[in-house]
């Protein structure tokens, strides 16, 4: 059965009650796409986590301690960096492993949770006969080294005016401080603390304090926006106790005299 609209000397038909079915349909549709749904509490949580990366094993440590607080199996999905952000951004994944700050504020549909896990912190290696750096001033009449690609590293540089030689390894640059044809390197403290003592060099220290900084957090997809609060509780609880602190020094090998100990912020 139909109705008739008559406009002029023009008779259109349409469907009778579609207009109102269309508009009952669209409504639940829009309900179903924005308002939340409160699902129960997974058993199990994916995270993207960048390859090749030692933050990312000290982190997984941390992660995978603070959700069996919370009876939660967490796995993870190596990937080359972009490709994990774009999984946990997308919602592939269940989130990511660690991620600075800022990551927060350009992919809203990753939650940052608080509080920050650890810091990771550069600092210079010198030779024992040599220099000691205490900032970036000192490292001005300096020959100086970086590995490529740890961009934290590379904004220090290019902030303080420095120039810099780059390598692609902790091999190559560790080796052209040893060779003394380079007179301090800069590098990512946990990465060179486990370089250094697996490779048993001597001859060789960091200097106290750290030149640069960088705080890493995790980060749920929104689709779990409802449990950054309790992850939130139990990670700043183990930071409290001191749990996470000591994750960081059984991952690392712990403050052995080969860097500064990584630790939590404050």
């Amino acid at each position: 059965m139909t109705q008739r609209t008559i406009t002029g000397n023009k008779e259109k038909k349409r469907p009778r009650g579609c207009p109102a079915t269309v508009l009952l349909l669209t409504i639940y549709a829009i309900m179903v796409l924005v308002l939340p749904v409160r699902a129960e509490k997974p058993d199990s949580l994916t995270f993207s986590k960048v390859h090749d990366s030692i933050h990312s094993i000290v982190i997984d440590a941390i992660l995978k301690q603070a959700y069996a607080k919370l009876g939660i199996t967490v796995t993870f999905k190596e990937l080359p960096a972009a490709r994990a952000l774009i999984d946990a951004v997308c919602g592939i994944t269940d989130g990511s492993s660690q991620r600075i700050y800022a990551i927060g504020e350009s992919y809203k549909s990753l939650l940052r949770v608080q509080p920050p896990l650890y810091i990771v912190q550069a600092v210079a290696y010198v030779r024992d006969d040599s220099i000691t750096v205490r900032n970036a001033k000192d490292l001005k009449p300096c020959r100086v080294g970086c590995r490529h690609g740890i961009v934290y590293i590379q904004k220090f540089i290019t902030k303080h005016g420095l120039t810099a030689v780059q390598t692609q390894t902790y091999e190559q640059l560790f080796q052209l401080l040893t060779e003394k044809r380079l007179d301090a390197i800069l590098v990512d403290q946990v990465h060179a603390a486990i370089y250094v003592r697996q490779h048993e060099l001597t001859g060789i220290h960091p200097c106290d304090p750290p030149l640069a900084s960088e705080a890493l957090y995790h980060y749920l997809h929104e689709k779990h926006a409802d449990l950054v609060p309790a992850i939130s509780r139990v990670l700043a609880q183990m930071k409290e106790d001191g749990e996470i602190d000591r994750i960081i020094d059984k991952v690392t090998g712990g403050n052995d005299g080969n860097a500064p100990a990584a630790r939590t912020l404050p």
